[in-house]
């Protein structure tokens, strides 16, 4: 991976961190329903926009791997190629929950599916025990390991849903930076 995607990455999760983040603290005070469901929809059209960009870049990252015969290159995008599928299909179940009539816990259990894969794939391929590149890896588990927990909480409809909501935007943030 280039710079560009790193670059991309980066500033969609703190763009989608800071939507949620303001989503939960700006927005909690009591909406019309036409206001929440535009906000919504904007959230879920962004994270499958760039659910799908990430799908690309580990598809292209794949055919080069198959055509330069890397076996470790192939076997590394295919093993990471299901993360960003999942978040693709809770952006888009997201979207068509209002036709679907999904229950909200349903969508948060497959977000929380998403980031337990994302955690163990970052937790998985840590490589020496003192090395940079694994101090960067245990440091990337600890946001991952907040929007966890998070989305675990917003699955109560509780009053702690817009704490729950700012803790995965700051933790999502984190991530981008």
């Amino acid at each position: 991976m280039s710079l560009l995607p790193f670059a991309f990455a980066g500033g969609g999760f703190i763009l989608i961190g800071a939507h949620e983040s303001l989503d939960a603290t700006l927005f909690s005070t009591p909406k019309s329903q036409s206001q929440s469901q535009s906000s919504s929809s904007f959230f879920f059209i962004s994270l499958s926009i760039f659910s799908s960009s990430f799908i690309l870049n580990s598809l292209i990252s794949l055919f080069d791997a198959a055509n330069s015969n890397d076996a470790v290159g192939t076997s590394l995008q295919l093993q990471l190629l299901p993360i960003p599928l999942i978040f693709l299909l809770f952006s888009l179940l997201s979207l068509l929950n209002t036709h679907l009539g999904l229950p909200s816990p349903l969508l948060s259990l497959l977000a929380t599916y998403a980031f337990v894969s994302e955690f163990l794939s970052f937790y998985l391929h840590r490589k020496d025990a003192g090395g940079v590149e694994n101090r960067y890896y245990d440091l990337l588990l600890v946001p991952i390991a907040a929007c966890v927990l998070c989305t675990c909480i917003e699955w109560r409809q509780s009053p702690s849903r817009n704490v729950a909501k700012l803790g995965r935007g700051i933790a999502l943030v984190l991530q981008g930076t």
